[in-house]
């Protein structure tokens, strides 16, 4: 398994690369679509036994650390600045750097829920990203999604942080939900529940922020 850092070029270099710069101030610097992220999934976690957690993209830990309350958890993220505060946030988590556009270094059908938070905008391939889903989990595992609305996107938002009084915008692709759901049925899930959510406050005549899946394999 190579890490990102090992393919300067690729886009996974370029993305963990803007997340070792953002990961001093990511927890800190206002952001209401990463604590809607998190009050999202702290609701989740009170209706749902998650099991064994895989979380792909686990960033600061800002999620990790209320699934590791829930069970077993083994994180992924490309970015070992990222990883080196989530290892603080959530001491108990496996935590391991992984390029997660190549196969994951997860024993196959070990997990019953893989949890995907704000990062399939910076993927280009959803299909790899389905088929591990469906490797590593059990039968009738889960995964959860949850991601910017492809309208908000639609409309400029994305992942982007100040630095050195400049704009830093990390690389990103637009998927709509047609291709969200299509890529995960074609690995051999099923959509069991889809939600729309906006932040406390916003307008409702604007996209929302977040879209949230649930898909059963």
């Amino acid at each position: 398994m190579t890490n990102p850092g090992d393919k300067p070029d690729s886009r996974a270099a370029r993305v963990a690369r803007a997340y070792d710069q953002w990961a001093a101030t990511y927890d800190t610097v206002p952001n209401r679509t990463r604590d809607l992220d998190e009050d999202l999934l702290r609701s989740w976690l009170e209706r749902v036994e998650p099991g064994d957690v895989l979380e792909a993209g686990c960033g600061t830990g800002k999620n990790t650390r209320w699934l590791v309350e829930a069970g077993r958890v083994i994180a992924l993220d490309a970015s070992a600045e990222m990883l080196d505060r989530c290892r603080l946030a959530a001491p108990s988590a496996d935590v391991r750097r992984t390029d997660l556009t190549e196969r994951w270094p997860v024993v196959s059908a070990s997990i019953d829920t893989v949890v995907l938070s704000l990062v399939l905008e910076h993927l280009v391939e959803l299909s790899h990203i389905a088929q591990e889903c469906a490797r590593v989990l059990r039968p009738r595992g889960w995964v959860r999604i949850s991601e910017f609305h492809p309208l908000r996107q639609q409309a400029g938002a994305g992942a982007r942080f100040a630095m050195g009084g400049e704009l830093v915008t990390v690389p990103s692709s637009r998927h709509t939900t047609t291709e969200l759901v299509s890529a995960f049925r074609s690995a051999g899930f099923s959509l069991e529940r889809r939600a729309e959510h906006w932040a406390s406050g916003e307008a409702l005549d604007r996209p929302p922020r977040l879209l949230v899946l649930e898909l059963r394999r």
